[in-house]
């Protein structure tokens, strides 16, 4: 794990990486000293950036044309970390965020809950890029016995990711991967022989099948409300401004609703800071995945926001199930924005397009 945050951090962007030192930190909690997962971290206003890992550190490669901008640091329910870089090389930073008063009590279900979804949804041009923009981030997944513990293999890569703007959630955009490898120890397990092998298709494309603000997914659609129950949890805050807590799930009486969890509205804007979630039983079912029986599907997205507008930061998605004659197994997958180009790019070529059907541990594209 260490090693492959490492790695991610040293590909904030392959055409910066000449140069370029890097800065190491570990973000805590100010009161508690405990590690913070998931911080977002970010230059020049957060046009370059990686996030914490479960240990809560970070490392950032820093191109010498940044060196003088500020350094920025956000979690939900924390205040907002904002310095100047230090002189680099320099020994590993350490960062204490403070948490954030939250606003206590809960309010019922009610037509005003969705009444924030709704205007959250209609302002959603007004808040995410209305032009094609360019992501460079880091992609892996892997497959496990389920518990995290024995690897069948691991793969990861560098993505370059083309999104559609925003006020058009039927085109999802284009994949082109610069760089991938893999660690297979299929071939090593004691249980190799009885080990039923899948390939997963379609996983560089995670910034695109899960970007629910895109997308709109189900549980913001309007159409929809009838299925599920929403309601109030106590406020939060991000960057010292108030986070309205939204929590969905099936609306009683009905096995019509396939997720159930929470979204993260920013009070002021409306807009979707990002959402933890997962499928219910009934969604599962209604998968229909025949060579692979999922007890668990779950979903975590976050968007940070950069000139102006809010753009995609990180997709984790995890499954867990058992495939047909074999073995419980987990299957993960994320992705990590580390530089976005708001700059008109010309599209992707079609030959050098990743293709939805591809299976990423198969692909030949070497690292550098």
């Amino acid at each position: 794990m260490k090693l492959l945050y490492l790695l991610l951090a040293l590909l904030a962007s392959p055409a910066l990486a000449q140069e370029a030192l890097v800065l190491r930190g570990l973000v805590l909690d100010a009161e508690t000293h405990q590690p913070l997962p998931f911080a977002q971290v970010g230059i020049a206003g957060n046009k370059l950036g990686t996030s914490t890992n479960q240990e809560g550190r970070f490392a950032l490669r820093v191109p010498a044309t940044y060196a003088a901008t500020e350094l920025e640091v956000a979690l939900l329910g924390y205040r907002r970390y904002a310095r100047p870089l230090p002189v680099l090389p320099a020994p590993e930073l350490r960062i204490e965020l403070a948490s954030s008063p939250a606003a206590l009590g809960t309010v019922a279900v009610s037509s005003s809950v969705t009444g924030i979804i709704r205007e959250a949804v209609a302002r959603i041009p007004r808040n995410y890029p209305t032009r094609a923009t360019r992501l460079t981030g880091f992609f892996r997944e892997s497959d496990d016995e389920g518990a995290g513990h024995d690897y069948y293999y691991l793969s990861e890569g560098v993505l370059l990711v083309d999104k559609a703007p925003y006020q058009h959630p039927g085109n999802d955009g284009q994949i082109k991967i610069l760089e991938a490898r893999r660690v297979d120890l299929r071939d090593t397990l004691a249980a190799a022989a009885r080990l039923l092998r899948i390939e997963w298709s379609a996983g560089p494309f995670v910034p695109h099948r899960f970007d629910f603000v895109h997308n709109r997914a189900e549980f913001i659609r309007p159409s929809q409300f009838k299925n599920y129950q929403y309601r109030l949890t106590p406020q939060t805050t991000f960057q010292g401004r108030p986070v309205y807590v939204v929590a969905f799930g099936p609306r009683p009486g009905t096995d019509r609703a396939n997720f159930a969890g929470e979204l993260y509205i920013e009070e002021q804007s409306y807009a979707f800071l990002g959402a933890a979630w997962h499928r219910t039983p009934s969604g599962i079912r209604r998968e229909h995945v025949l060579s692979f029986e999922a007890t668990e599907r779950a979903y975590r997205v976050a968007y940070q926001r950069y000139a102006g507008r809010w753009h995609l930061k990180s997709i984790w998605y995890n499954t867990l199930g058992t495939p047909l004659a074999g073995h419980p197994r987990r299957h993960l997958a994320e992705f990590l924005t580390t530089a976005i180009d708001t700059a008109r790019a010309a599209p992707i070529p079609y030959p050098e397009r990743a293709q939805y059907n591809d299976i990423f541990l198969r692909v030949p594209v070497p690292y550098d």
